[in-house]
């Protein structure tokens, strides 16, 4: 995505956890990235937020990590 402010959007009906995750080294390594609060940026609904990111180069992906039933569907862009 590289610097600025993007849009991330989940949405759907779902029982699953969808985690933003971001790279630093081109998508060979993931970290999941932190709300606010420090807590990991980890959904179970529908959400809508704006991310912020200052360095440039920086990729960012939605990974779903458990999965149970339902759609879930995303648009991440700028």
């Amino acid at each position: 995505m590289g610097e600025g402010r993007f849009n991330v959007a989940l949405y759907g009906t779902f029982i699953a956890t969808v985690k933003l995750e971001r790279s630093f080294d081109g998508g060979q390594n993931w970290v999941v990235c932190s709300k606010p609060d420090l807590s990991d940026a980890s959904f179970t609904a529908p959400t809508s937020f704006i991310v912020d990111e200052p360095s440039a180069g920086v990729l960012y992906r939605l990974n779903c990590s458990a999965y149970t039933s339902g759609t879930a569907s995303y648009r991440i862009s700028q």
